[in-house]
């Protein structure tokens, strides 16, 4: 029983990871089709690093819930995450910002959170303790 618990957990996550690589890829394509924007990130948020330190707990991973805003999941976390793919007109519906915290457990433990509109739609963890 236990063995299928951890095989369906694996798969939530397999899911959950294929999800954000599919908004990713959305995000890419409609970059490509849109105009080079003049709204520039501030430079600590496009220069791949966190602007302060913040690792994520799977305790703070979840607290957070579908529908927050960024600054809620900062505000949770302690810190924030790294910007790793943006796209779509900053302020419409099509708006999409993927964030990756740094996390506590094995060197590969991170979560990744995608935001549209504003909005936290979708959310997922790998090896967080």
């Amino acid at each position: 029983m236990k063995a299928a618990h951890g095989t369906n957990q694996l798969f939530s996550t397999i899911k959950g990871i294929v999800v954000l690589l599919v908004i990713a890829s959305l995000v890419a394509c409609s970059q490509d089709d849109q105009p080079a924007s003049t709204n520039q990130l501030p430079s600590s948020s496009t220069s791949g690093k966190t602007t302060s330190a913040s690792i994520i707990t799977k305790a703070e991973f979840e607290k957070i819930k579908n529908g927050m805003t960024y600054k809620e999941i900062v505000d949770i976390v302690g810190g924030e995450g790294e910007l790793v793919s943006e796209g779509g007109e900053e302020g419409s519906e099509t708006h999409v910002v993927i964030y990756m915290f740094e996390g506590d457990g094995d060197a590969l433990a991170s979560a990744t959170f995608a935001i549209t509109a504003g909005k936290l739609i979708t959310k997922t963890q790998l090896g967080l303790k």
